[in-house]
């Protein structure tokens, strides 16, 4: 199929492309499919199927092996890495209060919780207990 190699860009629904256009979902016509299929790759995941019939295009994504926590640190926020790295020497993990004393930067509680969330959510830290007693740790 042609939408994996370069080819001519005629959008099915003109006004539809043309509005994710103007609003920067799209960057420019024809490449959508060849940057899907580069971000599936680049990601260590399966490139899309294309199939083409009964006047559509269906694209199926697959799911691919999960990425290993440790792989993923890779874009994380300054901040973020800080705080991994201070985990990773901690043997028997650190609570909320332990990883703002130990940045040596002034953090309010509420963004070193922000930033546990984002990295509890990346699945790159676990927390033993609950509120400000609760010792975090990288996940296995």
């Amino acid at each position: 199929m042609k939408l994996l190699a370069e080819h001519e860009s005629l959008p099915w629904n003109p006004l539809i492309a043309r509005t994710f256009y103007r609003r920067g979902i799209i960057e420019e016509w024809g490449r959508g499919t060849l940057r899907m299929a580069e971000m599936s790759i680049s990601a260590d995941l399966p490139a899309p199927e294309i199939e083409e019939g009964s006047g559509c295009v269906t694209v199926r994504f697959r799911h691919g092996d999960p990425v290993p926590p440790r792989n993923r640190r890779s874009g994380l926020a300054k901040r973020q890495g800080e705080v991994l790295a201070l985990l990773d020497r901690a043997e028997d993990g650190l609570t909320r209060y332990e990883i703002r004393d130990r940045l040596g930067i002034v953090l309010s509680d509420r963004q070193v919780r922000r930033v546990l969330e984002e990295l509890k959510d990346s699945g790159l830290v676990v927390s033993a207990g609950r509120g400000p007693s609760a010792r975090w740790k990288l996940s296995v």
